[in-house]
């Protein structure tokens, strides 16, 4: 369940939202999504792609998609993996085109189509597929072509590409909107990526020599985006760069100017002092080594955090280690001193000068997005936004 908690201005003191009904919760700042969608437009260039798959990488979907539309003029088009994931965005009223990147099971074809979702177009079958649904419902489906430059998922090859086009088109009931690929090691492969590059060149002169001419062309993704310039055409999918991801200095000099819009608290449960040698979790991996204010945290496995040595949180303004193996539910910490309960913990942002990063869970969880996407849905989510724009 998301819950939506807005505010007009983000607060300042650690304390401020200790009064919320929530043990644990994510806090998103809205105000950081709008300012890496103006960043993008502006080093792109082009139209955007907002990709808001995975509950909008954890951030929250219908919240972030709306944040996305709102933020530039070159935001005109949304992205989802799953049909499903795009239904939800249409209960929600938000009638901007929406293409499922992975596309459409048999079985779903006809929910997408009524929703007006546009469908990846990868072979001949599934042009059948959907040109068949389409009719029968009256109705013209928009479909991006998708072509197979070195991924190896699905997709037709450069060379058959404008062959797809034409049987597309002579089913009826099919309008090629898009065409588009996906870089495989963008920001890992320069050479690589350039050779994706040429394939899809190759496939989007073929389409056009076969008189089709697609509304929308897109290859670049965040690391395409930041690495591959030349990969821009009149759009560019934006997805993890939304959320802060690829910030610092790099080949693309507006990543310096990401933010993150993630942090993830929580109010201390309990505080007690043990004595040395009190063994703290199960299996009793950890023992006190004298006396030592242990508390307890409201976060486990259960809400994504996971179990993995090392981890620290903040309290007060200062990191303190996670102790004893973590539960479903519950986790311990080693306090400095005693500490009211109801005081906040973050496990991932900032408290004071002190900041955990999601780099540092990614690190020892060794999960490409850390917590951002880790985190489940019954942690609530709550939106909150600067005092004033960045």
């Amino acid at each position: 369940m998301t819950i939506s908690h807005h505010k007009t201005k983000q607060a300042k003191n650690p304390m401020t939202l200790t009064t919320l009904p929530y043990p644990t919760w994510i806090e998103i700042n809205l105000s950081a999504i709008e300012h890496n969608t103006r960043l993008t437009a502006d080093w792109a260039g082009v139209a955007l792609m907002g990709v808001v798959k995975d509950d909008g990488y954890g951030h929250g979907a219908v919240e972030v998609a709306r944040a996305f539309l709102g933020a530039s003029a070159a935001s005109v088009a949304l992205a989802v993996a799953r049909v499903s994931e795009g239904l939800a965005l249409r209960v929600a009223g938000i009638d901007a085109p929406v293409l499922v990147l992975t596309g459409a099971t048999p079985g779903q074809i006809d929910a997408a189509l009524a929703a007006g979702l546009d469908l990846p177009l990868p072979d001949a079958d599934t042009a059948n597929q959907i040109a068949a649904r389409a009719q029968a419902q009256g109705r013209r489906a928009k479909v991006h072509l998708k072509i197979d430059t070195g991924m190896g998922r699905f997709g037709v090859l450069a060379g058959d590409a404008a062959a797809l086009a034409r049987h597309a088109l002579s089913l009826g009931g099919l309008e090629i909107e898009g065409i588009f690929s996906h870089f495989a090691l963008a920001g890992d492969d320069h050479a690589f990526s350039q050779l994706q590059l040429a394939r899809f060149r190759e496939a989007l002169a073929g389409v056009r020599d076969a008189g089709v001419e697609p509304r929308w062309v897109h290859l670049a993704n965040t690391m395409g985006i930041i690495h591959e310039r030349d990969s821009f055409f009149n759009m560019v999918r934006a997805g993890g760069i939304l959320y802060g991801q690829g910030m610092g200095p790099g080949p693309a000099p507006f990543t310096a100017g990401l933010r993150r819009g993630f942090a993830w608290k929580a109010q201390l449960m309990s505080c007690r002092k043990l004595p040395a040698g009190w063994g703290v979790s199960y299996m009793q991996e950890y023992h006190t080594a004298g006396e030592e204010w242990i508390g307890v945290v409201p976060v486990g496995y259960g809400d994504g955090y996971q179990r993995a040595p090392g981890a620290h949180m903040l309290v007060n303004g200062r990191r303190v280690p996670v102790v004893g193996r973590i539960c479903m539910d519950l986790l311990m910490l080693r306090l400095p001193e005693y500490t009211p309960p109801g005081t906040e913990v973050v496990l991932v942002g900032r408290q004071g000068d002190e900041e955990i990063l999601q780099e540092e869970l990614q690190a020892l969880w060794r999960s490409s997005f850390s917590a951002v996407t880790l985190a489940q849905p019954r942690v609530p989510r709550v939106f909150v936004r600067d005092e004033t724009e960045i």
